[in-house]
This record gives C-alpha cells, sequence and structure tokens, in this order.
C-alpha cells in the first residue's frame, strides 16, 4: 500500500493525465488519413473529455482519509499522518475514521432483555474482511460505518445468550467469539 498526501497524488495524476494528452496529441492525427482543421479540433476536444472524465473518475475511485484516520487492507494498515491523503494499493483500502477508532457503547437486545456495552477494537483486518463480504457497512469513500458493523455483527451471538446466561458471562462469550475486539460492560 501506497499512501501519497493529496498535494502529491494531484501532481502525479495531473501530470499522468498532461502525459497522455500530449501523446494523444502527437499521434492521433497521425493515424487519421484525412487530416484537417476540423479533424484537429474535434480531436482536441476529445482528448480533453477524456483527460477531464478520467480525472474526476480517478479522484472519485482513489480513497481519501484524513489525518489519524486508517487505511486497512486485508494484509496491512497505514495511520494517515498527513492533513489529507490518499491510498494507492491492490485492493482497494478501506478507510478507518478517526472518530470511529474510539471505545463505542452500543445496546444489544432480544426480546426483553438487554445489554449496554462499551466495545473497543483491538485488530481492524477483522472488520475489512468482515466489511468486503458486507457492502451495506461500506460508506461513499470506502469508510466502514464501525457503529453499523458492531450491531449487525454482535446482535446474532447475543441473541443466543441473552435468556441463557447473565451479563458477565456473555461479555464473556462475546469476547470468546470476537477477540478482535474487548467488550466492557457499562
Amino acid at each position: 500500500m501506497v499512501v501519497l498526501s493529496e498535494l502529491t497524488f494531484q501532481i502525479i495524476l495531473v501530470g499522468i493525465l498532461l502525459s497522455l494528452i500530449m501523446v494523444g496529441s502527437i499521434f492521433l492525427p497521425k493515424f487519421i488519413k484525412k487530416r484537417s482543421k476540423k479533424h484537429d479540433h474535434l480531436i482536441s476536444i476529445l482528448l480533453s473529455a477524456f483527460a477531464l472524465a478520467s480525472y474526476i473518475q480517478l479522484n472519485s475511485l482513489v480513497p481519501v482519509a484524513y489525518e489519524e484516520d486508517y487505511f486497512v487492507t486485508g494484509t496491512s494498515l497505514e495511520q494517515v499522518t498527513d492533513k489529507q491523503a490518499r491510498s494507492l494499493s491492490v485492493p482497494r483500502a478501506f478507510v478507518i475514521n478517526e472518530y470511529e477508532q474510539r471505545p463505542f457503547k452500543i445496546e444489544l437486545s432480544s426480546g426483553d432483555h438487554q445489554l449496554f456495552v462499551t466495545v473497543d477494537t483491538t485488530d481492524y483486518q477483522a472488520v475489512v474482511d468482515y466489511a468486503r463480504e458486507h457492502d451495506s457497512l461500506v460508506v461513499f469513500n470506502r469508510a466502514i460505518d464501525m457503529l453499523g458493523y458492531y450491531q449487525e455483527r454482535f446482535t446474532d451471538t447475543y441473541a443466543e445468550f441473552a435468556d441463557e446466561l447473565d451479563d458477565e458471562e456473555i461479555v464473556k462469550e462475546l469476547e470468546e467469539a470476537f477477540p478482535e475486539h474487548t467488550f466492557t460492560l457499562t
């Protein structure tokens, strides 16, 4: 995974697109047999439209994160140290926003039984693996909705033990089932 500052990313992107336009403007007219001023204008308009569309598309495809956010792939985790950064990786990185890295207080309920726990994530690789299979947890900028993840991931496991065990035993069962998280009763 390569993490670039926003300025570096934009300079590289614009440089590549300008290079493509220059190469295209040199070689495309040679491929057109009947050359006239009309064709030259058409080629320049098409190249400009291509560059603009490519710029917009590439800007939206490459995930962006801000200072203290994480870029996470299946094998690596990088914390952003710049004000704004982009991640170039295959597979595309997911973003864990800084404010979603804090422990969450969530409510788990099953029937009449409710449990309030604080969840702290210690391993984001497992979160990314789960998010890859559940697209509904990924928002537009490749960020993972951590609250939605917690609710979706823990509800079924909690429902299995809600009527049989007391709260402390349920927390122990949750910690065994999900070692990438720590649970505290609130």
